[in-house]
């Protein structure tokens, strides 16, 4: 089988400090490798791909948000369009979805797309069989509410092997995660604040719409009870996860899916969370705690909850979310596609 991933113009694969999707990319490229699938990745100049993959370039990053989205999908299309029919399948994972374009003209490609979250559409692909996957049962049910149609589920998959899984709790909190205010940071500091424990602030502050919100998260770090760190490297991240009490993810905004939740489970490291989007089908009462509103969150530090959390549970629920099932799982849905199976 031969299959093209089209990622984004927008960060390389796999990203070289803040970027979920473009690393659910460079994941699911080196999990279908090892299942036998032949992967060309449509992906940015400054992309390293895993070996076995071939690299069919779209040009230089775009790595800003402040841009013309739709122009810059636009552009990178035209240098993959070209190439579509050469492949069994194409799996499109950018937002704008041009691929879809080539598929009008020629009915027989085969496409076949994952929506990474609250994108622009209004309405679904102009085609008979648009094939589209959510990343969540949450996203699922928003997304086939919003536009009418069908979409199937897989979750994301993480690479389990590069998170090293520490039994041994820290002493510090973490946060990590896009410094914007629908992930609000901010609250990640305050309630580490009122539960008496320091946290360390960690994630993407570049490729960011409000950067006097950054200002603002940086200004309430001490140094001390709040460590602001910013964005570093994957390697970095991993390192700070592993070595944390538990992580807080105090997002509002609907959660697609929660890959840091995945990430934090795999080292070991308990989720405090308010109940957002997708985020209860990955914490469960097993491996972490699901809040209603921030005083619940202070309330599981202030009476000690995670510390109660048994990490190897933690690991073991991680294990559901690995890259190795997301492939399997995704070559499921391209076996139907390819046999005509189509939704």
């Amino acid at each position: 089988m031969k299959v093209l991933i089209v990622s984004t113009p927008f960060i390389p694969v796999p990203p070289r400090t803040y970027g979920g999707l473009e690393r659910v990319v460079y994941d699911l490229a080196t999990a279908l490798h090892g299942l036998g699938v032949k992967v060309t990745v449509a992906c940015p100049t400054e992309s390293t791909l895993p070996a076995g993959a071939e690299h069919l370039d779209i040009g230089p990053t775009s790595y800003q948000l402040q841009q013309d989205w739709v122009r810059a999908e636009g552009k990178a299309y035209e240098l993959y369009k070209h190439r579509l029919a050469d492949f069994d399948l194409i799996h499109d994972h950018t937002w704008y979805a041009f691929p879809y374009l080539a598929k009008r003209e020629n009915s027989a490609l085969k496409i076949i797309h994952t929506h990474h979250g609250h994108g622009p559409w209004r309405t679904p692909p102009p085609v008979l069989h648009p094939n589209l996957v959510a990343i969540s049962q949450y996203m699922a049910a928003v997304d086939s509410s919003t536009l009418g149609v069908t979409f199937r589920v897989v979750y994301n998959g993480v690479a389990l092997e590069e998170y090293k899984f520490n039994p041994t709790r820290g002493e510090r909190l973490l946060y990590v995660g896009r410094m914007a205010k629908f992930k609000q940071p901010h609250l990640a500091i305050d309630i580490a604040r009122q539960a008496g424990i320091p946290v360390d602030i960690l994630g993407g502050d570049s490729f960011v719409d409000d950067l006097d919100y950054v200002a603002r998260v940086k200004d309430a770090c001490d140094g001390l009870q709040a460590h602001y760190i910013g964005e570093v490297s994957q390697d970095v991240k991993m390192r700070y996860l592993k070595n944390s009490r538990a992580v807080l993810v105090p997002s509002r905004m609907g959660e697609p899916f929660g890959l840091v939740a995945v990430e934090a489970l795999a080292t070991g490291r308990p989720v405090i969370c308010l109940d957002d989007g997708a985020l209860r089908e990955i914490v469960t009462p097993s491996v972490g705690f699901v809040c209603a509103n921030p005083d619940e969150m202070t309330r599981v530090l202030k009476e000690g909850l995670d510390l109660k959390v048994i990490p190897e549970n933690c690991r073991q629920r991680a294990e559901e979310f690995s890259r190795e099932k997301m492939a399997e799982q995704y070559c499921r849905l391209y076996e139907d596609i390819l046999q005509d199976k189509e939704w």
